[in-house]
């Protein structure tokens, strides 16, 4: 019987222990730079000890859960000034090809190298 209850506090504690910052990130599948900048802007649930930063897996889910977006309020249209490519081409070649000539404008040199 004891085993049993052995296994099962086992099991309880694996469930509720922390994560660290590397296994929040894995779990999360985000840079460990990124969850560490969330932590900080308190954008992502965290605890705390001392300089350490830790996480709960429930939090993380209940988190991530909360980020959900729903299919009708995701846009995925193109902002008005890039929707020409054409136009972004054209805009390109002006930029740094010489307008008498058509080559291409010589590099101009910084420092005086």
């Amino acid at each position: 019987m004891n085993k049993v209850l052995d296994s099962m506090q086992g099991s309880i504690e694996s469930v509720d222990r922390f994560l660290t910052v590397k296994e929040a990130s894995g779990y999360l599948k985000i840079k460990e730079s990124t969850l560490y900048a969330w932590a900080e802007r308190g954008i992502i649930p965290c605890y705390k000890f001392g300089r350490l930063v830790r996480f709960k897996k429930a939090d993380l889910e209940t988190w991530a859960e909360s980020q959900r977006i729903e299919n009708s309020s995701v846009s995925l249209s193109v902002p008005k000034n890039v929707a020409d490519v054409d136009a972004i081409v054209e805009f390109a070649k002006s930029s740094v090809l010489s307008s008498s000539s058509g080559k291409a404008r010589p590099a101009s040199r910084k420092g005086g190298g």
